[in-house]
C-alpha cells in the first residue's frame, strides 16, 4: 500500500532489512604533529587510532595536541611553539599528563558522524620521501612508516611524478579536487596544505544498523510501481 508517499512494510521484512553507512575521515600529519595515545589499549589499533576491523570509541577517531590560541598560526609558526614548548618538558610527560592542567597545550579530538562504528579501511599516504625530516614525534613516526609500509598508496607518487611536470600549485589544485575529498562537517579543520604534509591518513568508518519508523526506503517512484 502506498499512501502520500509513504511505504507500509511488515514487521518481519523491517527486521530484516538493514542498511550500512559509511564516512570517511582524514587525518593531515606534519613533521611537528602531536597526538594523544587513545587506542593503546586496543590490541589491533596503531596506539593512536583504531586499526581495521576495530570498533572505534564512541565517534572519536584519534587525539592531536596542539598549543593552545594556534588556530590562526601558519606551519612554521605551529612547529616554532611546538620546539619552544617541549624545550621545557619531555614529550612523554606531555603525552601522560593532564592536559587540562596544562597552559601551553590542548587537545582537538578528531570525530567521524558515526558512533561506534567499525573501521573497514585505511589509507596512508607519504608526501616526504624517507630520511627528508625528522618528525618531532619520532614514536609516531616510527608508527606511521610502518603503517605506510603496509598500506602504501600512489597519491604521494602521482604529487611527486605531476610535480616534476607540472607546477606545484596546479598539482595540489588538482589532488584536493580529485583524490583528496574534504568535508569540514565531518572532522577536517579548514584547508590541507598538501607541501607541507608528511603523512595524510584516511580512515573508512562504517556502520550497520536496522531501520525504524521514519526511515525512507524508497522513491516516490519506486514506491508507486511496488504499489
Amino acid at each position: 500500500m502506498n499512501h502520500e508517499d509513504s511505504l507500509v512494510i511488515s514487521e518481519s521484512l523491517a527486521n530484516k532489512a538493514t542498511y550500512t553507512s559509511v564516512d570517511k575521515v582524514y587525518i593531515p600529519i606534519y613533521e611537528y604533529t602531536l597526538m594523544q595515545e587513545f587506542y593503546n589499549d586496543c590490541k589491533n589499533s596503531y596506539t593512536y587510532f583504531p586499526g581495521v576491523g576495530q570498533q572505534i570509541k564512541d565517534d572519536i577517531i584519534c587525539c592531536l595536541i596542539a598549543p593552545k590560541e594556534s588556530a590562526t598560526a601558519n606551519h612554521f609558526d605551529l612547529k616554532n611553539k611546538v620546539q619552544m614548548a617541549l624545550k621545557n618538558m619531555s614529550l612523554s610527560n606531555l603525552l601522560s599528563m593532564n592536559l587540562s592542567e596544562n597552559s601551553k597545550f590542548s587537545v582537538d579530538k578528531i570525530k567521524t558522524k558515526l558512533e561506534n562504528g567499525t573501521v573497514t579501511g585505511i589509507k596512508i599516504h607519504r608526501f616526504k620521501p624517507f630520511g627528508a625530516l625528522t618528525m618531532i614525534d619520532q614514536k609516531l613516526e616510527m608508527v606511521l612508516d610502518k603503517l605506510y609500509l603496509k598500506y602504501s598508496e600512489f597519491i604521494s607518487e602521482t604529487y611527486h611524478d605531476m610535480g616534476s611536470r607540472f607546477h606545484v600549485g596546479y598539482v595540489e589544485k588538482l589532488l584536493k579536487k580529485y583524490y583528496i575529498y574534504i568535508d569540514k562537517s565531518k572532522g577536517m579543520r579548514g584547508e590541507i596544505s598538501l607541501a607541507n604534509l608528511v603523512y595524510l591518513i584516511e580512515l573508512e568508518i562504517s556502520k550497520e544498523d536496522g531501520t525504524k519508523i521514519g526511515d525512507k526506503l524508497c522513491n516516490r517512484s519506486i514506491g508507486r510501481f511496488l504499489e
